[in-house]
């Protein structure tokens, strides 16, 4: 392959992309090794609901390692409870 100074500047670029990544992963103090099964401590970052079925997905990153985990969770069963049911219109008054 020639060098030319569009490659050249094409692997500059992607050693930039990767040092800005590689600054991410340092500010967030990731382990450089991954979790054991089951030692994940994740946070929730994303909840979106489904687009072709009932239920949602969800996006949650290990805090210690950062490796994301996507669930998709169908649904099986739903229950909504009211908490507010008596602040409601049609509701018995006091």
């Amino acid at each position: 392959m020639t060098v030319t100074r569009e490659s050249l500047r094409q692997e500059l670029n992607d050693l930039q992309a990767r040092m800005k990544r590689f600054e991410e992963f340092k500010s967030h103090q990731y382990s450089t090794n991954i979790c054991a099964p089951g030692k994940h401590e994740f946070t929730l970052l994303q909840a979106e609901e489904m687009e072709h079925e009932a239920g949602w997905v969800l996006s949650k990153r290990c805090i210690n390692c950062g490796i994301v985990v996507i669930d998709r969770c169908p649904l099986a069963d739903e229950t909504i409870i009211d908490n507010w049911a008596e602040f409601r219109e049609g509701d018995e008054e006091e």
